[in-house]
């Protein structure tokens, strides 16, 4: 299997698990199923491109364990079933050495963001924007605060498919 067609695949299962989030938060049906495909494409998906990767460093070993267990963990805790006791920590632990592997290759300069090339940060702070200020709305039971939620999960959702399928440069 091509290691490109992998990494798209993976990239869309993320709105498959946006939807997923939208439909449980506004009581729409086909909430689980949503989420469920999104996170058994990661589940079942990344270990197949980590075992494709020809050079693997310790980061890819944090990354597997994390994203192993954090979708893991995540559908059990919501759909409220029993969870093993370690995976929360395992997860945790996973997530936190993840996010200091990812400074220490930032600020080494040994990786370059090219990421936002497409949408300028504006946008994405406008996207951020709308989740806010709609969970804000929902919380505090404002008018239009579904209408502001959905548009920013729409957004969200759309960003993340128009990026995967963004032509490389």
């Amino acid at each position: 299997m091509n290691s490109n067609l992998i990494v798209r695949l993976l990239r869309l299962s993320i709105p498959f698990i946006i939807l997923g989030a939208l439909f449980k938060l506004m009581h729409w049906p086909f909430s689980g199923t949503l989420i469920t495909i999104g996170f058994g494409m990661i589940v079942i998906l990344y270990p197949i491109r980590f075992y494709l990767k020809p050079q693997k460093r310790l980061i890819d070993y944090v990354k597997l364990i994390l994203l192993i267990s954090y979708p893991i963990n995540a559908y059990l805790r919501l759909f409220h079933l029993p969870t093993p006791y370690l995976l929360p920590i395992i997860s945790f632990g996973a997530f936190i050495l993840w996010i200091a592997l990812e400074l220490f290759d930032l600020y080494s300069n040994r990786k370059q963001i090219d990421s936002l090339k497409i949408f300028p940060f504006g946008i994405l702070s406008v996207i951020n924007l709308f989740l806010f200020m709609g969970a804000f709305y929902k919380l505090m039971h404002y008018p239009y605060a579904n209408a502001i939620l959905i548009t920013g999960f729409v957004f969200l959702t759309t960003y993340f498919l128009i990026d995967t399928f963004k032509p490389k440069s």
